[in-house]
């Protein structure tokens, strides 16, 4: 995959924002904040708000509906670069893929550092924000329903591993470990891996859904086989 992807004009007005204003650095702030802060600064960065912004502007809960077609169980976006880090939750699981570059990952009061061959999955209702400040930070976040989740991949892990126990806590118990971080370097078939499922997201080819979850859970299975121990991850009880 070509690492050196152009800004989007949007990045671009995130760019001039963040070197004009100097604001969004090291901390991680609130939809509702981010609207008043690009207000504050102009007109020519109120559109910024629109990428972000929730059916409800009072909210910081990002719905299914906002992120899947009515077929889809599986969803896949580039994060935006220079946007800021601002706090929400989804109904969904995120898997935060990166392809190159630095981004950090604001979760409660921790502040995590994401390289180059990170994946970082996040369960459902998580507070959270990231952001990257680099041309060459890509980012992939496949998004997953959780509703759908059980029927399409649970059944494919086995009972005994981290994914499988990640997954069950996250859905139907009390307790919850928020994330899993999986370090994995260069290796170019997790990379691989990553491209063709956006890739294949990107497309409308017939059986689209059936493919994106076939090379999901190929991704599933090769991370467990090649990157089982190199694996941080976080419990709340």
């Amino acid at each position: 995959m070509d690492k050196k992807i152009p800004l989007t004009p949007v990045e671009q007005d995130f760019k001039d924002f963040y070197e004009n204003t100097g604001y969004f650095t090291d901390h991680v702030i609130t939809l509702s904040d981010f609207t008043a802060i690009s207000e504050n600064y102009g007109e020519q960065y109120r559109h910024l708000t629109t990428p972000v912004l929730t059916p409800s502007i009072n909210s910081d809960a990002l719905f299914e509906s906002s992120y899947f077609q009515r077929q889809e169980d599986i969803s896949v976006i580039r994060h935006i670069r220079y946007m800021p880090a601002t706090t929400h939750t989804h109904e969904f699981f995120e898997l935060a893929c990166v392809l190159s570059g630095t981004f950090t990952n604001f979760i409660g009061d921790q502040q995590i550092e994401l390289h180059t061959g990170d994946i970082f999955i996040l369960a459902p209702n998580t507070p959270h924000g990231i952001c990257t400040y680099e041309d060459d930070g890509i980012l992939i976040n496949i998004l997953m329903r959780a509703s759908t989740f059980e029927q399409h991949f649970l059944n494919l892990l086995p009972d005994n591993d981290i994914l499988h126990s990640f997954f069950i806590k996250a859905l139907y118990k009390n307790s919850v470990t928020p994330y899993l971080l999986f370090c994995t370097g260069t290796d170019p078939l997790i990379q691989d891996y990553i491209f063709k499922i956006w890739q294949e997201y990107r497309r409308n080819n017939r059986y689209k859904n059936t493919m994106l979850s076939s090379l999901l859970s190929i991704f599933f299975v090769y991370l467990l086989r090649s990157h089982e121990k190199n694996i941080v991850f976080d419990y709340i009880v």
